[in-house]
């Protein structure tokens, strides 16, 4: 529980604040994952963490193979997964493929389940507060929800540890808490509140890289429905070609998580970040009476737009301050694919003393840099090399040339120097659609990666 001497307001006296082992910055994905790490190795460190939102997640699918995931992590892993499939469809064109990779996604509403689960569930010091100010707004960035967020019932679900374990964790959570400052000890909140620790790691996602010059965009706008008909596959389709290509590699991405529910992506690879969910809707909904569904209801929608930098910006860092997932470079950029490499950077903090988190993080750091810049030039050949309309040809030919265990290690980020001459020889296949003078000119104007 946090106490109400712990938040600095104009009704309560500052006092000095109390010290964590560890402080997270963010609750999302990365944020999410440490904290089933930290449970796992330091399951008495006292861990903080302070969300933005009103609630940990946000709103997202997040999707993998599960053999991405190291031997030593799946205990910790495994229980946010909550759809699994034996294998997925590659559909461009008229080429055709099945992978025989198993296939996984995990909601973000069952995430926030599991992982608030492991905080306290004591709501004291929002009682305490809201009861001398009822016009505080938890939107002040002070603190002003603690793990209220979640009701007993998934609570008692989200939780894998005994109920006599999870009253006496010295883990709290403050939802509803902007962290304008990070510091190398203490971070400061909007209302001017700080929390020190020796081990803060900034969990914010991809904010920064957003805007830059030197990036692409992996943007989509996703549909969770229920259907009237059953859906014809029972596997996901995680590549399916449209006739508009106009604004890059666009296709359709569809994960059954039922007979009669169904999630269904737009997708694309473009030069720009801007998305309209009209047109996302009115390609979804072409798509769904071609499968021969006639009655549906949405009932929930995501959408997001991911940087896919091809310059120097963003790589797996060992830097003073830490950081996870977008914030410190721990995902992969030519696919945008971040849990594999969450799970690594969880794993390298939390799997020994504390004290040596930022030297394994470091060593990771090193061992993933050159496919980190690798993964960047492939991103310079997709947007400044292809025009948009043939990047389509780039992503047949990935999935006709390698064997599914290079693909997935491609995937984990895990790739070789073999894999990774395996995916440059034979590109382009033709000299139609390239733009050479483009291509060297970014090198020149946007850095090299």
């Amino acid at each position: 529980m946090v106490q109400p001497n712990k938040v600095e307001t104009d009704l309560i006296a500052p006092v000095a604040s109390q010290r964590y082992d560890c402080i997270l910055v963010g609750g999302g994905l990365q944020g999410g994952l440490l904290v089933l790490a930290m449970k796992e190795f330091h399951p008495n460190a006292r861990v903080l963490m302070l969300e933005r939102g009103p609630v940990l997640a946000g709103n997202h699918t997040w999707s993998f193979h599960p053999g991405d995931v190291p031997a030593a992590c799946r205990s910790w892993v495994d229980p946010l997964v909550q759809h699994r499939w034996d294998g997925y469809e590659v559909r461009l064109g008229k080429f055709r493929r099945s992978v025989l990779l198993q296939y996984a996604s995990i909601p973000s509403e069952h995430f926030a389940s599991v992982v608030g689960g492991l905080f306290k569930t004591d709501s004291a010091y929002t009682v305490a507060v809201l009861e001398r100010s009822p016009e505080m707004s938890v939107a002040a960035g002070c603190g002003g929800a603690t793990n209220d967020i979640f009701s007993a019932d998934e609570r008692r679900k989200g939780s894998d540890c005994a109920d006599s374990d999870c009253a006496d964790s010295e883990w709290e959570l403050l939802t509803d808490t902007h962290v304008v400052e990070i510091a190398e000890d203490h971070v400061v909140t909007s209302c001017g509140q700080s929390f020190h620790s020796p081990l803060i790691i900034d969990c914010r996602g991809p904010s920064r890289l957003a805007g830059k010059r030197g990036c692409g965009y992996q943007k989509f706008f996703g549909f969770e429905l229920e259907l009237r008909e059953d859906w014809p596959l029972t596997n996901p389709t995680v590549m399916e070609s449209i006739a508009d290509q106009r604004d890059g590699f666009r296709f359709l991405y569809t994960l059954p998580f039922g007979r009669r529910r169904v999630m269904i992506e737009d997708t694309r690879f473009s030069d720009s970040p801007e998305l309209e969910r009209q047109d996302c809707w009115d390609v979804v909904d072409h798509h769904l009476r071609g499968q021969g569904i006639t009655g549906f209801r949405i009932v929930r929608e995501e959408s997001g737009v991911l940087p896919m930098p091809f310059d120097a910006v963003g790589k797996p860092s060992d830097q003073d301050q830490l950081a996870g997932g977008y914030a410190g470079g721990w995902f992969h950029a030519a696919t945008g694919y971040s849990l594999p490499m969450a799970v690594a950077f969880a794993h390298a903090v939390a799997s020994g003393p504390l004290a040596g988190a930022h030297g394994r993080v470091e060593e990771l750091a090193r061992d993933h840099r050159w496919r980190a810049t690798y993964s960047r030039f492939l991103n310079r050949l997709l947007f400044r090399l292809v025009t948009p309309k043939h990047r389509y040809r780039i992503f047949k030919r990935f999935y006709r040339v390698l064997g599914d265990d290079a693909i997935k290690r491609f995937y984990s980020h895990r790739f070789g120097p073999a894999d990774a001459f395996r995916i440059i020889v034979g590109i382009p296949p033709t000299l139609t659609g390239l733009r050479p003078i483009r291509f060297f000119r970014s090198l020149l104007s946007e850095g090299n990666s």
